[in-house]
């Protein structure tokens, strides 16, 4: 049975035809599933965003926690401070949040063949048509108790679903790599040119020996404020700046930490949302069949796992793409008024110390990203079971 007659076999259900309210052209309801993981992705991308940025700044700069970060960009940027750079993630993000789950879902059964040969792994249940069709519950329980170790199958699930995580977020990352660079740029651009003038500043009244506010006036003409001296980039022009003065491959500044953090973040990912999904279902419905509550707890405890795992090498690739952007926004946007501010290198790639990545400063933003997690997980999943559940 092919995903169009699967998806047909589900939608002539009584109960089921009853509450759909859009229905796809023939042409695209083999790709029903992928196309509302992509609606869903989009809202939860544009929920969790705010959350997002807070994270990036709390990993590059320094702020005397969560509230202070939070007070702070409210204060000098106003409430669209915190969704400075949403465009870039809302196209990009949510894309690739369908094609994650997409390629997990399409590399399953290639995986499930490859650990076949090495031991009996569970069968792919929910995977019959290749597709996340069976995430949305038949209106007719047709699946039998379960009967044997649960442990058991719960631990020889989890080698499967990690490799196809793996090659899923390996098959994003390079996509997925210049986007979130000139998110970050976004969300920080004004933060690093607020600090440059601040230091800027400094310099001044260190080098002439006057006042502080004597040297504000020389950095900041006619009484203009930090902020006012700052025109924010847009996404597609921090792309340009890139391309311009450093070339193409400069939108991939940092990707090699990215391409770590993905495969290892996108295995762990996968693997404990099936392990955990499964685990629950089994304990409360006494069956590894999908559940909307067993999806909900999975999608947001995954993330969170997963999170806690890479977040030293997200912020090691955070802090290098600040350095990156530092350089680009204080070499090729100069401040209104005509304040001059010292222009830095292009940074090195930063060596990587496994010492370094237990560091306490490597965990700064970690609890509001771990809530952020969880919520874009829970938020994402809820929505798309729901959209499984309203269209055809």
């Amino acid at each position: 049975m092919n995903s169009s007659e699967l998806s047909q076999q589900l939608n002539d259900t009584p109960n089921k035809a009853q509450h759909i309210i859009f229905e796809y052209p023939e042409s695209l309801k083999p790709y029903r599933p992928t196309l509302n993981s992509w609606f869903a992705s989009l809202f939860a991308v544009a929920f969790g965003f705010p959350l997002d940025s807070v994270k990036t700044r709390l990993q590059t700069y320094k702020y005397n926690g969560n509230w202070h970060c939070i007070v702070d960009t409210y204060k000098n940027e106003g409430i669209l401070g915190f969704y400075r750079g949403l465009m870039a993630p809302l196209i990009s993000s949510s894309l690739m949040r369908s094609w994650s789950m997409s390629m997990f879902t399409y590399s399953k059964p290639y995986t499930h063949s490859f650990w076949s040969a090495l031991y009996d792994p569970p069968p792919l249940i929910e995977y019959q048509a290749k597709t996340y069709e069976k995430l949305q519950p038949s209106d007719e329980k047709t699946t039998q108790p379960f009967s044997g170790s649960k442990i058991g199958y719960i631990l020889r699930q989890y080698p499967v679903s990690f490799c196809s995580g793996m090659i899923a977020g390996i098959s994003t990352s390079f996509i997925a790599s210049p986007f979130e660079l000139t998110k970050l740029g976004s969300q920080i651009e004004l933060v690093i040119r607020r600090r440059a003038l601040e230091l800027e500043v400094v310099r001044v009244s260190g080098q002439t020996h006057v006042s502080p506010t004597a040297a504000a006036s020389k950095v900041f003409p006619n009484g203009m404020k930090p902020e006012e001296l700052v025109k924010p980039s847009g996404t597609f022009s921090i792309a340009r700046k890139l391309i311009k003065n450093n070339g193409w491959l400069s939108l991939y500044s940092g990707y090699r930490y990215m391409f770590v953090r993905d495969a290892i973040g996108s295995g762990v990912y996968f693997g404990v949302y099936d392990s955990i999904r499964t685990a629950v279902s089994l304990v409360l419905f006494n069956t590894p069949e999908p559940h909307p509550v067993s999806v909900a707890i999975a999608g947001g405890l995954s993330g969170a796992c997963s999170w806690v795992i890479v977040y030293p090498l997200d912020t090691i690739k955070s802090r290098y793409q600040r350095d990156v952007m530092t350089y680009v926004f204080l070499k090729t946007a100069p401040m209104e008024g005509g304040a001059n501010l010292n222009q830095p290198a292009f940074p090195q790639r930063p060596k990587i110390e496994l010492s370094a990545l237990f560091n306490k400063a490597m965990y700064r933003g970690l609890g509001i990203s771990l809530v952020r997690t969880s919520i874009l997980g829970m938020t994402m999943f809820s929505c798309y079971e729901k959209l499984m559940k309203i269209t055809a």
